[in-house]
């Protein structure tokens, strides 16, 4: 992520959650000052790396939407406190504390 850019969020924003790398593309996730989750991102990956990744997009995202629902439901059981973490370091996770 263009340290410019880093600097620029993280002067106006209410609270910088920090910068993934999704590999392809790096992330800045912050919350502005009305509280909305917002988030910033800058691609990384030629053309063909993007077609390549393309292919396999809607797999990823089904998996983590199965595990997202199965969390969702352990956590409503009361089987779970932690949040949910993803496999791979593909999104940060806000935890107050």
């Amino acid at each position: 992520m263009p340290q410019h850019l880093l600097r620029a969020v993280g002067q106006r924003a209410a609270l910088l959650l920090g910068v993934t790398d999704h590999h392809i593309f790096q992330s800045i996730y912050f919350f502005d000052p009305n509280g909305i989750r917002l988030e910033l991102s800058a691609q990384l990956a030629d053309e063909e790396q993007m077609a390549k990744d393309s292919t396999v997009a809607h797999a990823h995202l089904a998996e983590w939407t199965a595990r997202k629902e199965q969390w969702r439901k352990e956590r409503a059981e009361g089987k779970v406190a932690a949040p949910l973490k993803p496999q791979q370091n593909d999104r940060p996770e806000f935890v107050k504390g």
